[in-house]
């Protein structure tokens, strides 16, 4: 009898490290998020800004040879 309660109390506790794990990897937190995102949308708005510098450039070169 102990040994069978033992052995549910393991699975018990086994399952619950598979869940905590699980929403470990599976969910982060709301600001984490936001913060990663705001990161990423700075970082593609200073690539755009770079790129449009370079079409302006090349623009001006196309129209000086005209």
């Amino acid at each position: 009898m102990e040994r069978e309660i033992g052995e549910s109390i393991l699975a018990m506790r086994t399952k619950v490290h598979e869940v905590e794990t699980w929403a470990r990897d599976t969910f982060v937190r709301k600001d984490s998020f936001e913060g990663g995102f705001t990161r990423l949308e700075k970082v593609i708005s200073d690539r755009f800004s770079s790129v449009d510098a370079r079409m302006e450039r090349m623009e001006g070169k196309i129209d000086a040879r005209r």
